[in-house]
């Protein structure tokens, strides 16, 4: 589909990125487009050296425990309740609702209530309000530090 230096980007790479599947000839080029963009971002970025910086660590960190989330929830929620919701009416299931969505809800909240009891979840609400404090604190000081590097950089 596009070659560019140091790579390419094939039709998978276009389907990939977006749930949904172009329905013209437009929306195909717009979605080429933007896929071709990503990639020349990532590679200047990795020629600018940008791949050392901790924050990429930290969000790669963050999008592989979303990823794996993401397919536990398929793999523990939607299947569950998919092959649910296909035998609802038989014997032994029928006081099951029949929207798929309520079934996820109930399948989710058992699977979260078995997760708590597996790792024995407990919260310590006694330190909720200094933590609360600490965050708030924390989040001005960081505001304020991507503020002065902005005017730093004008």
């Amino acid at each position: 589909m596009a070659y560019y230096r140091g790579g390419e980007i094939k039709v998978w790479d276009i389907l990939a990125v977006s749930p949904k599947f172009p329905e013209n000839l437009n929306e195909f080029r717009l979605q080429l487009r933007n896929v071709a963009q990503d990639h020349l971002f990532a590679l200047h970025a990795r020629e600018l050296g940008m791949q050392n910086e901790p924050e990429l660590r930290k969000r790669i960190d963050q999008i592989r425990k979303q990823t794996l989330r993401m397919i536990l929830y398929q793999h523990k929620v939607k299947e569950r309740a998919r092959d649910l919701f296909e035998s609802t009416g038989k014997d032994s299931l029928s006081s099951l609702p029949g929207n798929l969505f309520k079934i996820q809800e109930i399948v989710r909240k058992e699977f979260e209530d078995s997760l708590r009891i597996m790792y024995k979840l407990k919260f310590n609400t006694d330190n909720f309000e200094s933590a609360l404090q600490l965050a708030k604190v924390k989040k001005e000081q960081l505001l304020a530090r991507r503020k002065n590097s902005k005017q730093g950089k004008e």
